[in-house]
């Protein structure tokens, strides 16, 4: 019985760490190219991701 309970952890545990997000923070003030004026609303595209950040 322990042996089969060793055998169910050791294939259950990864599928359950891979089920984790990865989350990051990322910290910042945007500017206008031109002006250098703060914007308050921006939208955020960094190449090779599935997803957009907005602000």
């Amino acid at each position: 019985m322990k042996t089969f309970l060793n055998i169910v952890l050791f294939l259950v545990l990864p599928l359950v760490a891979h089920a984790q997000d990865i989350t990051q923070t990322l910290r910042g003030i945007i500017y206008d190219q031109t002006g250098q004026i703060e914007l308050s609303k921006a939208t955020l595209v960094i190449p090779n991701i599935s997803y957009k950040i907005e602000f």
